[in-house]
């Protein structure tokens, strides 16, 4: 059982599309980056909660807000959540503390760059699920 859903919405009025063999193609890859993070996110956890969540990827084919400006990605934590549906931008695929959501425009980035970012993104999941503090500072811990 894959431990991800991937989900590609785009906006009607949105110029940004991404094909199908495109889609297919970061499907298989976001979902090998993350077992592989939830493998390699057991070592060295001492708080014995190290299963990882199955992960919601929710990427936008449009110009979204996601967190900082030209945040390419943004772990949905509870608090990142309020905090963009009091402001209107959360999207009803989110769901807090299992969702990264991702703009499309980082799937032009290179290869390498997008699977750094999910990394990132995914050791905040991480940190999450073992009941470890979530900061910038100690998101690669995994």
């Amino acid at each position: 059982m894959a431990l991800t859903e991937v989900v590609f919405i785009t906006d009607k009025n949105s110029q940004s599309s991404i094909s199908l063999k495109r889609q297919t193609f970061y499907e298989h890859l976001i979902n090998d980056i993350i077992e592989i993070c939830s493998i390699e996110g057991t070592r060295g956890v001492v708080t014995g909660r190290t299963s990882m969540r199955k992960i919601k990827i929710v990427v936008h084919c449009n110009d979204c807000f996601l967190g900082a400006e030209g945040n390419p990605a943004i772990f949905i934590s509870s608090k990142t959540y309020r905090l963009l549906s009091i402001q209107g931008q959360a999207s009803s695929e989110w769901q807090p503390v299992f969702t990264i959501a991702c703009n499309s425009k980082a799937l032009n980035l290179s290869i390498l760059t997008f699977v750094g970012i999910l990394i990132h993104e995914t050791g905040h999941a991480f940190n999450v699920a073992a009941g470890i503090y979530n900061s910038e500072a100690n998101r690669l811990y995994f």
